[in-house]
Order: structure tokens, then sequence, then C-alpha cells
């Protein structure tokens, strides 16, 4: 279970609570989105074409034309569609992405490449460190505090004289022990942090540029439509100080140099949960390792107050839930006053929900949530299309279309390919008894490889994602210790 899909449950919650028993009802506008639908026909208009928004639905069997390279629009089998055949803009002729970190093949500039953009594994999520204890690179991931500076250690996590309680040179605190989030880190450099505010999923045009062609990408958001508000509201906007009622999210600069934040090469943006403790916060565990160094951050610079981080994939605690974000990106602006940073303008967080993280959660489990959570109201979502009795999924409603209570899903594809393939597709089963829902019958890999079943998005092979963004802005903030 994820963010999304706890509060597409508390907007489905709501929306119950307005319109009692509801049930599914096929749909087959292809890739577009979800709607808060209150005035749709009883009955399919049978003057509107198949496809269409009212229409009936297309037949299982319905031509799907082939990709066409340089139209400006991501489709199966694609990397990229930045609008033009142009070779070294990013996307090539043939719609393949330009070498790029986590490709898996270690190109001109980079340090290594494992095929992914995760830190800690021996290959930093940017490409530029084998993360090891003396190659010259801090990484914070890891634990390290220098690495081949004078007075660190062999194993790079401690600097002679940094604990003594006696501020040193090259020191910009000594608290006299090494212990994080104390105001003073094992680095002896003050621990600067910021509370998140008014976090939100952002609207279709707010996102990061998955397709190459130039504009943001937010999937996500566009399949939402009209309910992106509701579901924004029970999300709770970060919670803290004129944050709303969600969960407290903090954001932790690691080996930041300098302390306004206005030109940094290099640090580490740590994603953190805590809770309002006195004047501070304290940092929850859920969001750390066991040696208290963050769970989740991304190597990130600072140019001209311009903040930027990854690519990183991301598995964001946010409390209740997690939510995965692959080729997570972070931009914002800073804020200073008095040599000091204070807070940060423009946040952006993005990266692409895996599909497979869809699958996770039930048609039972939506009836059962809703019920035990909306007053009451029932939900009851149709059996599935294909006549077997495996439970539908929010994979299957979001590929292939559904309505719950008011909130009605339209067919919606991955649009961010994850594993470098190129774009998934999917076929759906969208006859069968009235009220049916439709249910993924087969995946066809961005290689062409087609896979059969129900639940074949659970594939490894089957690995692309919606993209999605958040937005924030952020004001100084105290962290005062751990809490639990």
């Amino acid at each position: 279970m994820r963010t999304y899909v706890t509060t597409l449950l508390a907007a489905t919650a709501a929306a119950g609570a307005l319109a009692g028993c509801a049930s599914t009802n096929t749909v087959g506008d292809d890739d577009a989105g979800i709607v808060l639908d209150l005035d749709a026909p009883a009955r399919p208009d049978s003057n509107v074409p198949p496809g269409t928004d009212g229409g009936p639905p297309p037949p299982p069997d319905a031509y799907v034309a082939p990709p066409e390279c340089g139209n400006g629009r991501l489709e199966a089998g694609e990397q990229c569609d930045d609008g033009n055949l142009t070779p070294g803009d990013g996307c090539g002729a043939d719609c393949t992405r330009d070498p790029y970190c986590g490709d898996g093949t270690r190109d001109s500039g980079e340090v290594c490449d494992d095929g992914n953009n995760l830190s800690g594994d021996g290959c930093r999520g940017d490409c530029q460190s084998n993360e090891t204890c003396g190659n010259g690179v801090v990484d914070f991931h890891r634990g390290e505090v220098c690495d081949g500076t004078p007075g660190c250690d062999p194993e790079c996590h401690t600097i002679v004289g940094c604990g003594d309680g006696m501020l040193g040179a090259g020191e910009q605190c000594d608290d006299g022990n090494v212990t994080r989030w104390d105001g003073c880190g094992p680095d002896c450099r003050s621990e600067v942090s910021v509370l998140l505010e008014n976090t939100q999923f952002g609207d279709e045009g707010t996102g990061c540029d998955y397709s190459g062609d130039g504009m943001p990408d937010n999937r996500f958001a566009t399949a939402l439509g009209g309910a992106l508000p509701l579901i924004n509201m029970f999300f709770g906007g970060g919670g803290g100080p004129g944050g709303g009622r969600g969960p407290t999210f903090l954001l932790s600069f690691m080996g930041l140099d300098d302390p306004a934040g206005i030109d940094d090469p290099a640090l580490r943006t740590a994603w953190l949960l805590g809770t309002a403790a006195g004047a501070g916060y304290t940092v929850n565990m859920s969001s750390l390792n066991a040696d208290f160094t963050p769970t989740t951050s991304l190597e990130s610079r600072i140019a001209a107050r311009a903040l930027t981080g990854g690519p990183e994939d991301l598995d964001l605690p946010i409390a209740f839930l997690p939510i995965t974000l692959e080729q997570g990106r972070l931009s914002a602006t800073t804020t200073q006053a008095g040599g000091e940073l204070t807070g940060l303008n423009d946040g952006l967080i993005c990266g692409g929900v895996p599909t497979s993280l869809l699958s996770f959660l039930t048609a039972s489990m939506i009836e059962m949530l809703a019920g035990a959570g909306g007053g009451g109201f029932m939900i009851d979502i149709g059996p599935p299309c294909d006549g077997s009795t495996d439970d539908p999924t929010l994979a299957d409603m979001m590929i292939g279309g559904a309505t719950i209570a008011i909130i009605r899903l339209r067919p919606t594809s991955p649009d961010v390919d994850l594993d470098g393939d190129g774009l998934e597709s999917f076929e759906v089963a969208r006859t069968g008894p009235r009220g049916c829902q439709p249910v993924v019958t087969a995946c066809i890999d961005g290689d062409g490889t087609r896979i059969e079943g129900r639940g074949c998005y659970n594939d490894p092979r089957i690995a692309d994602g919606y993209s999605s963004a958040l937005t924030f802005t952020a004001t100084r903030a105290e962290i005062t210790g751990v809490g639990m």
C-alpha cells in the first residue's frame, strides 16, 4: 500500500458518503484520466463513438496503431519522444534515450552505472561514486562524514577532534559528541533542516520531464483530474505550523558547507518524518536506519540558490505508509536571512510510481476500508470481466478503468519507462456481466515480450510507472533528537 492508494481510499470514502451505494461501470476512454463525475448518464450515449467519454467501451481486439516516433506523444515501445527525430538532444531518432545514469552502461562522465538510481548498493544514485572509503568522495548515504581529508579515520566515519567539545579549525560546531540529530552532526557541521508545508500532489502542469519533450510530465495528476483537490485535502498538507493535519515532513541538509544555502556543489538532502517536540522536532525512527542515517536521501547541489537533487530511487516514509518514486528528482529555491538558510520556495519532488505497487490494494480491501472508515456506507466493485474469481486490484482499475462511488477512473497507462526497454502496454477484458470490473489479462513488455495472465503487471519485466510530483514550501526547523 502506498500514499496515493490511501488518499484515493479517503477520497472514495468521502464521495461514498455523498453518493451512498454505487457499483463499478465499465468505461473505455483510452489514456484519459479520473474525473469526479456527479452528472454522468445512467447509460452510455449510443451516438458517442466507441472509446470516447460516455461511449461504449472498445472491443478487446480493437486496433492499436503502432507508435510514431517524433510525434511528441510517448507511446508503447518508446523510451522517449521529444517531438523530433534529431539525434544528440537526449532522445534519439528511434525514440530511445541517449545514455543516462541508470541505464546499466558506464558512459563518459560516469564513475559507475549499475542499472538503477539507488544509493548504498555500491554505485551512488547519480553514478558519481562507487561508495568506497578512500575514493575522495564523502558518501553521506553510507554514513561517511569525511573521505581523504586531514584527520579522517580509515573508515571515513569520524574526524579527529570532532566531538571534543572545542571548536576547532574547519568546524561549524562541536557539542562534545558525534551524535546525529541533536543540532550538531558527526562531522561537526550544523544540522540545517526545514519543515515542509503545503505538501500536496501537484497538478498536471507540474512535474519533471520524463518524455523528453521539454514539458512537465504528471500522468498521476492527469488521471486524477477533478478528484485531485479532494485527495489533497485528505493528504493533509505536510503537518506542522500552517501545514495542515497530515504527517510532518522534514528535509535535512547533510554536509552543507554554505550555511546560507546559496552555493554548495555537494551535499545530501535527507527526507525525514518528524514529530513536534516543544519548539523543535524529533526525527521518527521509521525514517532512519539502525545507525541513525536517513533511509531516504538524494545527492544534491545548490547553485545561485537553486537546489537540485537526484536522480535517486526514493522510498518516502510518511508515517502510515510509504510512497515509492523511481528516478526521483528534487528542486527548490532557497531563502536566506542573516547569512543563514531560512526555507525553500517552489519545492518539487517527482518520480515514477511503479505500476506493480498499484496491485497491493484489491477491490475487497477498498470495499472493506470504505465501509469501516466512511460511516458504514457500502461500495460494490463488480466482479472481474474475464469471468475469473481473482479479485480486481487498483492496477486493474487504473489501467482498465473503473467507477468507485462517484469517482470515475478512465483507462490510464503508465508513462515513465523505468526499465529502459520502452513503454509497456496491456490487454484488458472489458465485457462480461453487467457492472463487471475491467481487468488486465495480458502485459506486453517494452521489448515486445508477451506475458499472459491476471497479475502480469507484477512480473519483474513489467516495471514502468506513472509520472507524479509532490509540491511544497518549507521553513527553517530545529531538530532536537530522535523519537519513536
